[in-house]
């Protein structure tokens, strides 16, 4: 499962061949690749992380990719210009410059919401849009539930709402009981994973602080791998 990756390509090109050679010295019969979300914002790589991921970034391991609360803005906003101020807000900005969107008018004034969101329409590839489209909001393998951000404590898991997938933080956050499965999930930047009986968080914050995470699940044991910009971990 790989955390929040806010256009990060370097890291996940690192990050990725970190994996392949994990899966290379530790063979599993069946492996396979969850992305937890916000491939998009604050880092001007989103085209390149969005190309990599809807093509399958590791030939030959199945691979399931969430919706993260930044593609979810980004699809509405696509939808609805008056969104694009709420979504620029988030960092939106540097997915328009990796679309190659113009920033200003040929005036030479900046251009508006409504003319960058009509640039980016254009823009953005059709295998980029519909990979977007498809994003699910969460999933479940084995003894382990996936989702951006968490889940609601005390709804059980096949009825967790979908805004509290992609956004729920406190209440979630300081919930220590049983959960009905391990959640593992992102959205909230940690210096350090979290490892805990009921939750894992690893969403290490790779557009801050350079490093994207990744926790091998097999059965009961977690292990990390980091693409570190200082360096592979």
């Amino acid at each position: 499962a790989v955390g929040d990756i806010h256009g990060q390509a370097r890291l996940l090109r690192e990050l990725i061949d970190m994996i392949a050679a994990d899966i290379a010295a530790r063979p599993v019969p069946l492996p396979r690749l969850i992305f937890l979300g916000d491939y998009v914002d604050r880092g001007v790589g989103t085209a390149d992380v969005i190309e990599a991921l809807s093509n399958g970034p590791l030939p030959g391991v199945p691979t399931e990719c969430l919706m993260g609360n930044h593609e979810d803005i980004m699809l509405r906003a696509l939808d609805d210009d008056a969104l694009y101020e709420q979504w620029m807000r988030l960092g939106g900005l540097e997915t328009l410059v990796s679309y190659g969107v113009p920033l200003f008018s040929r005036s030479g004034g900046p251009a508006s919401g409504e003319e960058r969101m009509a640039a980016l329409r254009k823009r953005l590839p059709a295998h980029h849009h519909a990979f977007l489209r498809a994003l699910k909001p969460c999933t479940r393998r084995s003894g382990y539930f996936f989702a951006h951000a968490g889940v609601r404590p005390g709804v059980p898991l096949a009825c967790q709402d979908r805004n509290d997938l992609l956004t729920i933080r406190k209440d979630y956050h300081k919930y220590r009981q049983p959960l009905g499965a391990v959640v593992v999930h992102g959205h909230t930047p940690v210096r350090e994973p979290e490892i805990l009986e009921n939750r894992i968080n690893i969403d290490t914050g790779a557009y801050a602080t350079g490093r994207l995470t990744a926790a091998v699940l097999e059965g009961e044991e977690v292990r990390l791998i980091v693409a570190d910009k200082m360096g592979c971990m």
